[in-house]
């Protein structure tokens, strides 16, 4: 799980389903809208996401 911290998705999460080392580039699937929408973006625009902690104590 990632977190877009540049461009027009700044702040929605999404998955990584492709890597593109060359080009610099990853496929990422945003979870924030209502059908799967897989978009491309320059990696330095993700980070990972931190977890959500469970049971909250």
């Amino acid at each position: 799980m990632v977190e877009i911290v540049g461009g027009p998705f700044r702040g929605m999460k999404g998955k990584v389903t492709h890597v593109d080392k060359h080009r610099g580039e990853v496929t990422v699937e945003l979870f924030e809208t209502s059908f799967p929408l897989p978009i491309t973006i320059s990696a330095d625009y993700v980070k990972k996401a931190p977890k959500e902690t469970e049971g909250g104590s």
